[in-house]
């Protein structure tokens, strides 16, 4: 099955060069018209705790957003106040905006994030970090042959760290430790002029990774993001975007025996818009005595050549016990594949099993259908190779199990609500007329 799939995503990117070649050659007798996909993001503050801590309400605050989209339309957002942490991080004006600009031969994305006054934690000398009069600038433009980006508009109006002000013209990617919170990047810029025809840029104007014992009382290795911009321009032959996903294990609740920890995605992997490729993989996926695995790895990739676009992603995970040994699985496999020759379109996967027993009877995937519903007694049930409606044009998406808690006070001591995905797969193309 696999080499088919390789052997049919071949066939179809050969076929799209062809195709891509005269679409090339039409369009070069319109005078540097071009046909771009752009992308923006801007927010004020976030924050992402790290995994294995308990999750928290953490933003993005202020946030706009656009990907990947050939016709995209400004947005701006302000946030008058915000106090978080009973004042241990609080802030005055957030405002982010997103403009993007198109004719037939040029277009743009501009992204900024700007704070009136933000301060972070309390020391004898006042806040142990404060900023204001910031702002966070990227900008991607693309003309024929050529696109660029930059950050150079970014600035701080102050900054003052434990109390001592620092330099307004901070060199990028400028790191500091700071006791008793953690480590800083300050003036953090990722520029990538990726090829003549694609290019992104962003910038945050404060990463801050929290060590232990901080005191904002966050677990280690939680991340703080004050100030973020994004933009993306990409010059392309066909008006098409896609998006590839997968992860191991995931669950929307955690309580009861889940509480103390953040169950995923993951491992998680992820492309959007831009053609690539991404991969991740856990050791063990060993979660209190519920939920363990061996070795997960995930991938996901995508191409865009000419006319024909194709993307895929694929997961694996094996020697699997899940809610104490109910649910058994030597090997659990899936893919996910959308392909479009600038015609035609299609999505579709595959899912498979080795050794999958459920409450002690063993599944055979090869004769079942999708979407089974096997009873998990005394805790709710299993929905084996669920197939996911997809949004996009074409797409296909897949669960390998899908767990759903029904029964109260079970055994096990689960909240009912509780969902736990295991093994997900979605691959999918945008085609925009």
């Amino acid at each position: 099955m696999r080499r088919r799939l390789i052997i049919l995503f071949t066939l179809l990117c050969v076929v799209g060069a062809g195709l891509g070649s005269v679409a090339l050659t039409r369009r070069a007798a319109k005078a540097d018209s071009i046909s771009t996909m752009l992308s923006g993001s801007a927010y004020g503050l976030s924050i992402t705790a790290a995994n294995g801590a308990t999750v928290i309400s953490g933003g993005p605050f202020g946030a706009v957003s656009t990907v990947c989209s050939p016709y995209p339309t400004n947005q701006e957002n302000t946030l008058l106040r915000l106090d978080l942490l009973h004042g241990l991080i609080s802030s005055t004006t957030l405002r982010d905006k997103l403009t993007f600009v198109r004719t037939d031969d040029a277009s743009s994305a501009v992204a900024t994030s700007t704070i009136e006054r933000l301060t972070i934690g309390q020391s004898l000398l006042g806040p142990l970090i404060e900023v204001g009069g910031l702002r966070a600038f990227a900008s991607s433009s693309a003309r024929a042959a050529a696109a660029t980006s930059t950050t150079a508009a970014s600035s701080f109006g102050i900054i003052r760290i434990a109390g001592l002000p620092l330099p307004l013209h901070i060199r990028p990617n400028t790191r500091i430790s700071l006791p008793g919170l953690g480590s800083i990047v300050l003036n953090e810029q990722i520029t990538r002029n990726l090829n003549p025809v694609t290019t992104y840029a962003e910038v945050n104007m404060l990463d801050i990774t929290l060590s232990v014992g901080n005191i904002l009382h966050l677990a280690a290795g939680t991340r703080i993001i004050v100030g973020h911009a994004s933009s993306l321009d990409r010059i392309v032959s066909v008006l098409a975007s896609m998006q590839a996903h997968a992860f191991g294990l995931y669950t929307a609740l955690g309580v009861g025996n889940l509480a103390h920890v953040r169950l995923g995605p993951l491992p998680d992997t992820e492309i959007g818009c831009l053609d690539g490729s991404a991969s991740a993989s856990a050791v063990d996926l060993r979660v209190s005595s519920l939920i363990s695995g061996g070795v997960a790895q995930t991938r996901a990739s995508g191409a865009i050549l000419g006319s024909t676009v194709a993307v895929n992603s694929t997961e694996k995970i094996t020697n699997l016990s899940l809610l104490g040994g109910l649910i058994r699985a030597g090997l659990l496999q899936e893919d996910a594949n959308a392909v479009y020759d600038g015609k035609r379109g299609i999505g579709f996967g595959h899912f498979d099993a080795l050794k999958l027993s459920i409450a002690g009877v063993t599944i055979q995937p090869d004769v079942h259908h999708t979407n089974d519903r096997f009873p998990l007694p005394g805790l709710g049930y299993v929905v084996v190779n669920e197939v996911v409606p997809s949004s996009l044009t074409f797409g296909f998406a897949l669960n390998a199990l899908d767990v759903y808690i029904t029964t109260p006070n079970n055994r096990l001591g689960l909240a009912v609500g509780l969902r736990i995905v295991v093994g997900h797969v979605d691959a999918g193309i945008s085609i925009f007329s």
